[in-house]
């Protein structure tokens, strides 16, 4: 996790998945002016006088709401997903998949494991080839899904899931078109 704030000590802070970054402000509200934000970003204020134990009190805070892993564990355990046919990867699906939302923590976005296709194409894009690209094929329909920063080893990983049927992905709106695309998730 990391807090990085400038010289008027105003900054943000991301979190790397295993706390809960508001939680952990919350703990240390006394070394802050205010501070807001969700999951796994936030931004916040402090002072002078303020920033001197902010360090030590985030490290202290840090090992109380380190429980929060289990229990995102547990809900990464028991995710439910659906099944999606290439061919209903549509801008209407979209459109009716948006009426749920917003997502969020209370809500979180469904998640999709691609069914009914006749082939997929694995290809990499990027001015260094550094993301990967996945088309499913059906019935003439393409469908991409693709995930950025990705090394051969994840790529390896990702091939071997996708294989195995298991590979889950988040539908997303398309670049410069109105059919959606899939996110592909770790």
């Amino acid at each position: 996790n990391t807090f990085v704030f400038g010289k008027n000590f105003k900054g943000s802070c991301r979190g790397r998945g295993d706390v809960h970054v508001v939680k952990l402000m919350t703990l240390c509200k006394d070394n802050f002016l205010h501070f807001g934000g969700h999951e796994e970003a936030g931004g916040f204020a402090t002072t002078f006088d303020m920033v001197h134990d902010l360090e030590k009190k985030l490290n202290e805070s840090y090992e109380k709401t380190k429980l929060e892993i289990n229990k995102k564990e547990d809900a990464k355990n028991n995710l439910q997903t659906f099944d999606l046919a290439v061919t209903n990867l549509t801008s209407d699906f979209y459109q009716a998949l948006s009426l749920i939302g917003p997502f969020g923590m209370e809500n979180p976005k469904p998640v999709f494991k691609i069914i009914n296709f006749d082939t997929y194409q694995v290809s990499r894009f990027g001015k260094s080839k550094e993301h990967l690209k996945i088309v499913f094929v059906a019935g003439g329909v393409k469908r991409e899904a693709i995930k950025f920063f990705v090394d051969e080893k994840q790529e390896f990983e990702i091939v071997d899931k996708q294989k195995q049927g298991n590979l889950f992905f988040e539908v997303e709106p398309g670049w410069n078109t109105n059919i959606p695309r899939l996110k592909i998730l770790d």
